[in-house]
């Protein structure tokens, strides 16, 4: 059996205490609490642990033709693995956003950031991904000129056209297959 990314959380009294992600595993995963020996009393009751999906935070303007970069090539490719796509448009209801986005980015496994605009949001997101170590893709529309301090990243330059995308995605199989260290079909 090929080894798969798990992601879960463990719950105690409806209360997320633990988040694993990028474990990979055979067939099980074992997820543990402990007490230190200078732990007096210590009694776990209500213990619940969930899994779900892997996600893919995918960051990028919403506009077009990026929304269609996404909606053809991305989120097709990324649901065809096995992960779920989310991106911070696709959330709805109240709240505030950068708290969506910060939630968001925590609980990615991988992080796709289209850069082509010099969209600050973007780049904001980004930094925090790169703040959270999260493997990060990004992906550029050829002929676009990157900023310095992302010029020397590898990147994915792709071009917005039907046979492009199909490039985008063979390109975005292999960048996959590298950060999970397994071929993505």
């Amino acid at each position: 059996m090929q080894p798969v990314l798990v992601v879960g959380n463990v719950l105690v009294d409806e209360v997320k205490l633990i988040t694993y992600s990028g474990i990979l595993s055979n067939d099980s995963i074992s997820v543990g609490i402990f007490c230190f020996n200078s732990t007096e009393q210590a009694a776990f009751q209500n213990i619940f642990v969930t899994s779900s999906k892997p996600k893919s935070f995918v960051a990028m303007q919403f506009s077009e033709p990026y929304n269609e970069v996404y909606r053809d090539a991305i989120a097709p490719l990324v649901e065809e693995i096995g992960f779920e796509p989310l991106c911070i448009d696709d959330i709805r209801g109240p709240g505030i956003i950068i708290n969506d986005i910060l939630s968001s980015l925590e609980d990615a496994s991988i992080v796709i950031v289209e850069i082509s605009e010099r969209n600050a949001n973007v780049y904001y997101e980004l930094g925090i991904a790169h703040a959270l170590n999260k493997p990060t893709i990004l992906l550029v529309s050829k002929g676009t000129s990157l900023p310095f301090d992302v010029g020397p990243h590898r990147c994915i330059f792709y071009e917005n056209t039907i046979p492009g995308r199909a490039r985008l995605q063979e390109a975005l199989k292999k960048a996959l297959s590298t950060i999970l260290k397994r071929e993505v079909a």
